[in-house]
């Protein structure tokens, strides 16, 4: 968190750093990180002032402050902004034709995603309002999801449609509705709406756009908090070490365009601590970095974050096409992360399918990592 500051009367280096010095022993420790390089303040802005430098604070959020962005259950003000967004609930293909009920945990609330015998996919509340069965463990059939303890019958709104332990006569089914919510299917995925107003419009985001042999869609699961990893997602210094990548096959490797044929990598070796702009924007924010590059050349790269848990990054493409990240709770500690990658000009290739292969991370078939702490510990004996 960004805070400014503008003190009166410092006209020269010597009390621009006094200041500093003061400020970074008189902040509260449990606030303070640092405090940025000061900057010259606009005298168009502010034609009155005698100063002229302003200091830039960042200083960690407290635990108030982290909780309220990172806590989404049900009644949180967190859940109550993620929620009047539509979320990513399941990928299609977790969701064939005459498939079975998926069970799923979404925003701290646990549910149940089936496809009707028309296709569409519902979204229902997990235990059934009669005698709290799993509704998981159900049947798909006659135009909807069968509780598999007394045959309730309900459709993707909710409707009960049948209650065939109940009289005829009795018409009970007309005064029950589960839990539901809405829900759309594009690109490959599922996405449900939480929230209590009315749906807003689901979003069309380029690569939902594009035919699906140019996009590739899937999800993995974050054992942590889904700001954390959207905080990852926009942090670009780390990929000068984390994904460093020395041995890439020469067939994969692509250069910087404007460039004698560098890679990327040369540019994240080269210089590990690059400049950071950031902008606030209509969508949320966009993150520049600044490499130094040969012959008084910069290398940049932009990375957007988008409201509420929307990473865009350039990725493997070169430019025609880009990496979005889904970030979307399951509950507090954990999340999905969705990732959708696309070409504008044509459906991916042997090339593509081979360098997402290399990057990819190794899943199970339930989009769990394969390289965990279970495996480390089951590998090593320690944690």
């Amino acid at each position: 968190m960004e805070r400014t500051v503008i003190p009166n009367g410092v006209r020269d280096l010597e009390q621009i750093e006094s200041l500093r010095l003061f400020l970074t022993e008189a902040l509260p420790p449990r606030e303070l990180v640092f405090v940025l390089a000061f900057s010259t303040i606009d005298e168009d802005i502010y034609p009155n002032w005698t100063s002229k430098f302003k200091l830039e604070i960042l200083v960690m959020l407290t635990k108030e402050e982290n909780n309220l962005l990172t806590q989404t259950g049900p009644g949180t003000p967190g859940g109550a902004l993620l929620r009047s967004y539509w979320q990513p609930a399941a990928l299609s293909e977790e969701l064939p034709p005459d498939g079975a009920p998926l069970r799923i945990r979404l925003l701290g609330e646990d549910l149940v995603m089936f496809r009707d015998d028309q296709g569409r996919p519902g979204l229902l509340g997990l235990h059934c309002p009669h005698r709290g069965a799993d509704l998981a463990m159900g049947r798909v059939e006659d135009g909807g999801l069968r509780c598999l303890y007394h045959g309730w019958l309900f459709d993707v709104d909710g409707a009960c449609l049948e209650q065939p332990s109940e009289p005829n006569e009795n018409e009970f089914k007309h005064k029950v509705c589960q839990l539901s919510y809405p829900c759309q299917e594009v690109g490959g995925i599922v996405f449900a709406y939480l929230g209590q107003a009315k749906p807003p419009l689901l979003p069309r985001y380029e690569p939902f756009l594009v035919p699906s042999t140019h996009r590739y869609v899937t999800k993995l699961f974050h054992d942590c908090n889904y700001f954390q990893a959207v905080e990852g997602n926009m942090d670009p210094s780390h990929t000068s070490f984390l994904h460093r990548q020395l041995d890439a096959p020469p067939d994969l490797k692509r250069p910087v365009a404007g460039t004698a044929g560098t890679l990327p990598m040369h540019f994240y070796i080269n210089d590990s601590a690059p400049n950071i702009e950031t902008e606030e924007t209509d969508f949320g924010a966009r993150i520049v970095s600044l490499r130094q590059a040969e012959q008084g050349k910069t290398y940049f790269r932009v990375h957007n974050f988008i409201l509420p848990s929307i990473c865009s990054v350039v990725g493997p493409m070169g430019g025609d096409g880009y990496y979005m990240f889904w970030h979307v709770p399951i509950d507090d500690p954990r999340h999905w992360r969705y990732e959708i990658m696309f070409r504008r000009t044509a459906p991916l290739d042997d090339k593509d399918w081979k360098r997402i292969r290399e990057i990819r991370a190794e899943v199970d078939d339930h989009y769990l990592p394969i390289r965990n702490k279970a495996t480390i510990t089951c590998r090593t004996g320690k944690r």
